[in-house]
């Protein structure tokens, strides 16, 4: 399908990740909208694409696990209403989190009460504390819940929910480890429950308490993973799409948004056809843009959007990641794993993330991440894994505009090299014979990310998650000052697949009116 310059569409997408596909499905299946979804990538889903190397290796470059997708769930009903029931969703063995520190090892997932007596366990002189954590989280995560609909409340209601608890207090947003050690007195403890700061990009010395709390519920009844890959996601949802009329467009990379009368009607893009570097003009009545609020505001004119921009620019993820793509020779159950997560951390201080030496010279990640894809996908695929650590982004400036990607020299493959090998001796350590499965590797850095995804900084979640950031601006939610443009995805609510998710239907509830999320849950059940 050619797009020229065109007033036939309803709605235009700008970027196909989890919150753009489910504003776009959403908008098709509920009002049958023409809608185009704009990717400047040649592959749609964001970071839930999927990509393959020769030998029938393949790899998902976001999606891990997501909680809250047995039948019958919200998310997974909306998931559903998105992908138009084309995914299937298995469950992972339990536990599915398998953790290791020095001295310590735990495992989580699956049966809240099994993790409490295995806490207590450990700690049998903070079992008191445990059961008043438990509480702490679900009164938490409900009060993010009832944030999605913070924005259709009137500002006295607004105010009554925060007073009754039943909406965040953003003002008072606690750090992540400000809380764990106001609760906890073991210092082991409160990193063990910390453990999981890289399901949203934050450590805990930063992180918001209410992320932690949310995550930790998210998966407290189980995780899944879709059934032959991620990308059947975004698949999903462009039939659904199509259906009512609309299209994706790969390789369609946003330039700005277009502003008459102070409201947005369409975008320009970049594109290229027949070797040739062309702009298409896209107009519509609704733009919702699913690139990130710090990117959105910079496609504005700078009268509009540079306020905003240089607000947010202040709330720059502080973290990155490093990821190492391993194409084995044989399956990983050899070596006892059944497709759970592994956690491996140096030591207790989750902070040393944060701190660019550790990676001068010989790198020294404090964290290494392990996945299976292949023994959860279910369909017979060759066997892969996945090593995933943080980094500060600044780690690769030095090779920022130095060729693109696979070509920027042979110091930054030294880089990747040295990096792969440490990641690798993280898990051989605890994994003795795992390094002979490896027949292949690739290793993708912050420079990747921002080239694939382009997000600033190789920002992994989108804005930080830090409590100074929802202390300072809250809930972004899906509004801008510019009528007719609408943020979606993870920072319109939260990061994660779910909360990009359920940030695109709020973008579909502003479209509907008042209570319109609500109508959109209604709808979906």
């Amino acid at each position: 399908m050619t797009l020229e310059i065109s007033d036939a569409w309803d709605v235009v997408v700008v970027g196909s990740g989890m919150g753009g596909l489910t504003a776009a499905a959403l908008l098709a299946r509920l009002r049958r909208l023409r809608v185009v979804v704009l990717e400047q990538h040649s592959t749609i889903g964001g970071f839930t694409h999927t990509f393959r190397r020769p030998g029938g290796w393949e790899w998902d470059v976001g999606v891990h696990y997501v909680g809250q997708m047995a039948e019958g769930t919200m998310p997974r009903r909306l998931m559903d209403a998105v992908t138009g029931g084309t995914v299937a969703w298995q469950r992972l063995p339990e536990p599915f989190d398998r953790v290791h520190y020095p001295g310590l090892e735990a495992t989580f997932g699956g049966d809240r009460q099994r993790l409490r007596s295995e806490l207590v366990r450990l700690f049998p002189a903070e079992a008191s504390a445990i059961d008043a954590y438990f509480a702490d989280l679900a009164r938490e995560a409900r009060r993010l819940m009832g944030a999605l609909t913070e924005g259709e409340l009137p500002r006295p209601l607004r105010w009554v929910g925060r007073r009754l608890g039943l909406l965040p207090d953003w003002s008072r947003t606690e750090t992540c480890g400000a809380y764990l050690e106001r609760r906890f007195r073991d210092a082991r403890l409160r990193s063990l429950l910390a453990s999981f700061w890289g399901d949203w990009g934050v450590p805990p010395g930063l992180g918001a308490f209410p992320l932690h709390a949310l995550i930790a519920e998210h998966y407290a009844d189980g995780a899944w993973y879709p059934k032959g890959g991620a990308s059947g996601i975004a698949k999903g949802a462009e039939s659904v799409i199509a259906a009512a009329g609309g299209t994706m467009q790969r390789r369609h990379r946003v330039a700005r948004v277009l502003i008459e009368n102070g409201r947005a009607v369409g975008v320009e893009a970049l594109t290229r056809r027949a070797g040739r570097d062309r702009t298409v003009t896209l107009r519509a009545p609704l733009v919702i843009s699913d690139a990130g609020a710090r990117n959105t505001y910079g496609l504005l004119p700078p009268d509009i959007g540079a306020d905003p921009a240089a607000r947010l620019a202040r709330h720059r993820d502080p973290l990155s990641a490093l990821s190492v793509y391993l194409g084995l020779n044989a399956s990983p159950a050899e070596l006892g794993f059944n497709g759970e997560n592994v956690w491996i951390f140096e030591g207790f201080d989750h902070d040393l993330a944060l701190d660019p030496t550790r990676w001068a010279g010989e790198p020294h990640p404090s964290v290494a991440y392990l996945s299976f894809a292949s023994l959860r996908a279910g369909d017979g695929r060759p066997h892969t894994a996945e090593i995933i650590t943080f980094l500060p982004a600044s780690v690769v400036e030095p090779w920022r505009g130095r060729g693109g990607w696979r070509n920027r020299g042979t110091e930054y493959q030294a880089f990747k090299d040295r990096a792969a090998d440490a990641l690798l001796a993280m898990v051989e350590q605890r994994y003795p014979g795992f390094g002979k499965l490896v027949a292949y590797r690739e290793v993708s850095t912050p420079l990747s990310i921002e080239h694939f995804i382009n997000s600033p900084g190789g920002s992994v979640y989108g804005l930080a998650g830090s409590a100074e950031r929802y202390r300072e601006v809250g809930l972004l939610g899906v509004r801008t000052p510019v009528p007719g443009l609408l943020l979606t995805g993870a920072d319109a609510y939260l990061p994660g697949v779910v909360g990009a998710m359920f940030g695109g239907a709020a973008a579909v509830g502003a479209v509907l009116g008042p209570l319109g999320f609500l109508r959109v849950m209604a709808a979906v059940r």
